[in-house]
């Protein structure tokens, strides 16, 4: 699903969902891969999508052009299913620009490579689509551990794939560890995303393997999550940046789910 181009309306099939429904980065990826072919000749540069309801069922993807120019371009798109709109996104394409500007990118962790490390197991039972993937934590990577500190490292890539991680592959990564805010929770509760917005550079991925390193930067007391994320490769290239607005939803989230 995420290194072929998808159709316009895609299954939705039970590995590939998350918490409740497809997982959120795997259909921003899919959105993201769909609109792509409106900009053959630019690379895809940033996309943002508001979370409106899980999507349980096969959904079409909508798309349309709102600006096309020689250096930029702008796609809209919206993913709908039989109970209505699913998610809303929005995509901007460009070139490099042909004279030099200063270079600016975070630092990656000095951390052990992916080799040295085990594989973490049992995250599948609650996230059906990390089955897919080969997760190896660096630290402690433990939900409702009651830490002190909200933050998640780990080098991530598609189970059993040798071949370099693209751009919309990226994306699903930035989303790919469990929400960082349930490191310092004591008891399980959803954190689900409402937008997610994904940042990418123009690196050239060399290899499967992708550290990601996901932190709460903001809690507020009406449970609002602000959540930022890097990715990098196995030389320490930075591939992208993800920010993530997240809910710590209450226990009984009937209603939130209705409305979501």
């Amino acid at each position: 699903m995420l290194f072929s181009e998808p159709p316009t309306v895609l299954d939705v099939p039970s590995f590939a969902w998350g918490h409740g429904g497809l997982h959120g980065g795997l259909a921003l990826s899919l959105v993201a891969s769909s609109v792509r072919r409106s900009f053959p000749d630019h690379s895809l540069r940033s996309v943002t999508a508001q979370f409106h309801r899980p999507i349980r069922e096969a959904f079409a993807i909508e798309s349309r052009v709102i600006r096309s120019g020689r250096s930029a371009g702008a796609v809209q798109a919206t993913g709908s299913a039989s109970a209505g709109t699913c998610l809303t996104a929005t995509a901007i394409f460009g070139a490099d620009q042909a004279d030099a500007v200063p270079i600016y990118a975070p630092e990656a962790p000095d951390v052990p490579g992916p080799d040295s490390l085990p594989p973490l197991e049992g995250l599948a039972e609650k996230v059906p689509v990390l089955g897919q993937v080969d997760v190896r934590p660096v630290g402690s990577i433990r939900p409702y551990a009651g830490a002190a500190d909200p933050t998640m490292t780990a080098w991530m890539r598609v189970a059993g794939r040798e071949a370099p991680v693209d751009a919309c592959s990226v994306i699903f990564f930035l989303d790919a560890l469990p929400p960082s805010y349930t490191a310092v929770l004591t008891q399980p509760r959803p954190v689900p995303t409402l937008e997610f917005s994904a940042h990418l550079t123009s690196s050239d991925p060399t290899s499967p393997w992708v550290l990601v390193r996901s932190r709460t930067v903001r809690a507020s007391e009406g449970g609002w999550v602000t959540e930022s994320v890097e990715a990098w490769d196995p030389d320490g290239a930075h591939l992208g940046s993800g920010h993530q607005l997240r809910l710590a939803a209450g226990t009984d989230t009937r209603g939130y789910r209705e409305r979501a």
